[in-house]
């Protein structure tokens, strides 16, 4: 199982972005509740130079921190 953290998406996030409000989320599917990304995200990922057309590029760039995980638990 793959996740992503949503403070990554929130960074990825055009701040005064209307369709999503900043957040950078769109919504999520119903079902498997995964989490859909606006097109502001998938623009800055690529910028960065993300591969968006490759998902493990991607689960990689929307990865957790693995110190995030150790300061909070």
């Amino acid at each position: 199982m793959s996740a992503i953290s949503k403070e990554k998406v929130e960074s990825f996030a055009k701040r005064g972005h209307a369709k999503c409000h900043g957040r950078g989320i769109l919504g999520y599917r119903p079902g498997t509740n995964a989490v859909v990304p606006c097109t502001c995200v998938w623009r800055n990922l690529r910028r960065q130079g993300v591969n968006v057309n490759d998902r493990i590029a991607v689960m990689k760039a929307l990865a957790p921190d693995p110190h995030a995980a150790e300061k909070t638990g």
